[in-house]
């Protein structure tokens, strides 16, 4: 790291009204290596030398208070610790670690012998962390929660520190040239960290804007479909301690547990189905959750549900009580699975809508040419001067 990448940074803290003072010096630096039994890689050495932050998200490697040293022991400890909560509570495996135990404690022990000796991560920021290993500069910056959460957050130190404090956008970092770090890049690259990131925490509307990705399901292996699944389940509805029964949270998991035709997912999807009326959206729910069921068992009882459903839509439809279009449109494409007359009778009548966007959207699910709906409210248009919505 040069001199004007440090003053960059040292300039960056102090436009975000952080407090900065001299670094630490040799000894001091070798004392905290020692004292953790870590080694800073080259540019977070430098870093350090140079600034200290007075800040409580920063971590103070010269403060050795018994507070201080449980707060540093914590957080060197945290990613061992996330994949140990994942491997007991999320029912995470990785292949390299071999057949997986029956015991619980086995399941742990291994699981730690193995992470163990994966490249060492020295926190930074909060729960932001660099690998000590290669002894180089430029090595990324992560963020970790869980072990199955983990994220690139800077393509090196100055890199991340311009994304943490808002100079540029998380995702304009250059993904294609953060340098591989072994077991940490895979565990981000891998498909089934791509399913977590882009299927089961998706929450912008960029990233869900075309519906659930259901490819990324596709391209698990049978070991991380494995994992997905009970992820899914958990993620699909849990079970109120309270009332005994499952709670309706996300669309997505319940999609995707149609889409690999989960079976040990049909106790929780009925659940839910039981439980679905009384919100704004119980009826896309139910036809949702009626669609999973469907393709995982082929359940004739689905089909008058969904008929019921699609009827009370249309008629809030019919009386303008605000439907959201998306939240139809969503369902539409599920009907013809059903493959059943009546409902796709139902879906023809959407065809009839005076929302464009949910005409044409019926006739493309139908398998229907789409130009005599581009044809009508282009007529419209120009005879009314707007489009209809």
């Amino acid at each position: 790291m040069y001199a004007h990448q440090i003053y960059k940074i040292t300039d960056l803290f102090l436009k975000n009204g952080l407090f900065v003072t001299m670094g630490m010096d040799e000894e001091e630096i070798s004392a905290a290596q020692k004292f953790y039994g870590i080694v800073f890689p080259p540019d977070l050495k430098k870093f350090l030398m140079t600034v200290s932050i007075e800040s409580n998200n920063f971590y103070n490697w010269n403060d050795y208070s018994r507070q201080n040293i449980e707060v540093i022991k914590k957080a060197l400890a945290r990613p061992v610790e996330s994949a140990l909560f994942d491997v007991e509570h999320n029912n995470f495996w990785l292949e390299a670690w071999g057949t997986k135990p029956e015991d619980l404690m086995d399941k742990l022990l291994t699981a730690k012998k193995h992470m163990d000796t994966v490249p060492k991560l020295i926190p930074i920021y909060q729960h932001r962390y660099i690998s000590s290993f290669p002894l180089e500069e430029q090595n990324p910056v992560y963020s970790v929660g869980q072990l199955t959460d983990t994220i690139f957050y800077g393509r090196d130190l100055l890199d991340y520190f311009e994304i943490e404090f808002g100079v540029k956008k998380w995702n304009d970092m250059e993904f294609d040239e953060i340098k591989p770090i072994p077991f940490w890049h895979d565990i981000i690259t891998s498909n089934g960290s791509m399913f977590r990131r882009l299927y089961l925490n998706a929450d912008t509307w960029e990233s869900s804007k075309d519906g659930a990705p259901l490819f990324l399901l596709d391209n698990l292996t049978p070991h991380e479909l494995e994992m997905a699944e009970q992820e899914l389940i958990s993620a699909a509805g849990f079970i109120s301690p309270v009332l005994g029964h499952a709670k309706f949270l996300d669309s997505w998991p319940i999609i995707g547990l149609g889409h690999i035709r989960s079976q040990k997912s049909l106790p929780v999807l009925y659940s839910l189905l039981e439980e679905a009326d009384g919100s704004r959206a119980a009826g896309k729910n139910k036809v949702i959750i009626a669609h999973s069921i469907f393709q995982i068992c082929s359940d004739k009882a689905m089909i008058p549900i969904v008929s019921r459903e699609l009827a009370k839509i249309a008629g809030l439809l019919h009386r303008s009580h605000g439907w959201d279009e998306f939240d139809l449109i969503e369902i539409l494409y599920m009907l013809p699975d059903f493959q059943d007359a009546g409902v796709n009778r139902q879906l023809s009548c959407f065809m009839e809508s005076e929302n464009c966007l949910i005409a044409y959207n019926a006739a493309k699910a139908l398998g229907l040419p789409t130009d005599p709906i581009d044809l009508k409210f282009k007529r419209n248009k120009n005879s009314q001067g707007e489009q209809p919505i």
